[in-house]
């Protein structure tokens, strides 16, 4: 199949399952702007990707994991934008002034699971997909999606106090009322305009447009955090304490609004290390990750701004997200990562990841976390769980014979620990996948030395 037939291809899934995608992004963000947002944009992205899709056969799962990508993306936003609480009281009704009784308690209580349960549970028993169409979605193992649903089954019987036997009847009706649930009425026309910009552009340009866009936000927010706050300012609002000595607090909050640009940053600092030396060192390199864009972007924002010039087309103001997640906080040992996100007509996510023992006062490095002789062991299992996914869906990888795809950890592997001391290794987008794979993680079965 040439490039013009599967674009013939993916229009048509498009519109066939555009309802669809749109249901799905709706239940992962609960914003009818924000889904619309996720749709077009995977639409786009998905056009830009198509010569990357190797068998069409998988074209739906291909265009489903774009999708939830995008709106996971900007779930992140929204749950670090407003209380939880808000969030759930927001699902009482489709608008704001939706009555509370408007939906039966079952699908109230299925919307109101964190994102992940919330989403293996609609895939599910509302989309009512496989087990394996759900893991080559989500690219994650089959085993783990039947446990995370067997976890949202549970927390829903503790929910709602009950057994939530799946064909019975409250079942049906919390499907029914899904599938039925309003669909905007601009979904139409934006899916018609994502069509018709994704068929006008050429991969080159949407790489070209994403990589400017990203540097000249990167060099905005930055300018406004040095001038702004010094060394971050202390806007200090108390975060989780980290192990008995390191506290991680919000350093600086920045939200800037208006026709060019919308820029919401929320980033660390750390302090009460008992190491002055040390702080200034990791809060010094958090700012120079920024600095280093920033860098870059001062020569080429202009062009940027040169090439939007005197051309016809829809203008995107810039959408600059920063924000970070702490993933372990337990003795001497602590992780966490920056991430942002740079929004225009396309979405592009950047990952910084800390990892600190707070015993020698030094970032650590994937050999020192697990041992430099359990680095080969590190190297086949992630291989082997590409081979896995693979063998799920063939369009998740890039196939290890051909460029792009992957040839082993590098010197300066990212990764991150989870709570449950598993060193888990992250790829950036493209590195080794497709944009639609998003940025890849494998978590490794190794003991931690540290």
């Amino acid at each position: 199949m040439n490039k013009e037939e599967k674009k013939d291809l993916l229009e048509k899934t498009i519109l066939e399952h555009q309802r669809m995608l749109y249901r799905i992004a709706f239940s992962i963000i609960k914003d009818e702007q924000l889904a619309l947002d996720a749709v077009q944009e995977t639409i786009v992205k998905a056009y830009s990707q198509i010569h990357q899709l190797r068998q069409p056969e998988y074209i739906k799962t291909w265009l489903v994991r774009i999708c939830m990508n995008e709106a996971n993306g900007l779930c992140r936003k929204q749950i670090t934008q407003r209380q939880r609480q808000t969030e759930l009281q927001a699902y009482q009704g489709v608008t704001e002034d939706a009555s509370p009784t408007e939906y039966s308690d079952l699908f109230q209580a299925v919307m109101a699971l964190e994102p992940k349960l919330r989403t293996v549970i609609v895939l599910r028993f509302f989309e009512e997909l496989k087990f394996d169409e759900i893991a080559a979605m989500t690219q994650t193992n089959v085993n783990t999606i039947k446990s995370q649903v067997y976890k949202g089954l549970d927390l829903l019987k503790a929910q709602l106090k009950q057994e939530v036997r799946i064909m019975q009847e409250p079942w049906k009706k919390a499907r029914e009322e899904y599938q039925n649930q309003p669909i905007s009425p601009q979904l139409e026309a934006r899916v018609k305009q994502a069509i018709g910009e994704g068929r006008q552009s050429s991969p080159r340009q949407h790489w070209l447009k994403k990589g400017l866009i990203s540097l000249a936000a990167a060099a905005a927010c930055f300018t406004l955090m040095m001038h702004g706050s010094p060394v971050f300012a202390q806007t200090v609002a108390n975060l989780p304490v980290i192990g008995e000595f390191l506290r991680i607090v919000t350093g600086v909050q920045i939200e800037k609004e208006d026709v060019n640009e919308m820029i919401h940053i929320t980033l660390p600092k750390v302090e009460n290390s008992g190491n002055p030396e040390f702080e200034k060192q990791i809060n010094q390199r958090i700012e120079e990750e920024l600095e280093n864009l920033s860098r870059e972007a001062r020569t080429q924002a202009e062009d940027l701004k040169n090439n939007a010039e005197g051309k016809t087309g829809t203008y995107h103001p810039v959408d600059f997200y920063a924000a970070y997640q702490i993933y372990y906080n337990q003795s001497a040992l602590v992780s966490f990562s920056i991430d942002t996100t740079t929004t225009m007509a396309s979405a592009y996510e950047q990952r910084y990841f800390f990892n600190l023992d707070l015993e020698s006062g030094k970032e650590l490095t994937l050999a020192e976390v697990i041992g430099s002789e359990n680095l080969a062991a590190a190297d086949q299992q992630v291989r082997s769980q590409i081979e896995q996914r693979l063998a799920q869906d063939p369009t998740s990888f890039f196939d290890f014979n051909e460029e792009g795809g992957y040839t082993g950890l590098s010197e300066n592997q990212k990764f991150y620990i989870n709570e449950n001391r598993q060193a888990v290794i992250v790829f950036d987008e493209y590195e080794i996948a497709p944009g639609a794979s998003g940025m890849p993680e494998f978590i490794l079965d190794l003991p931690l030395l540290k």
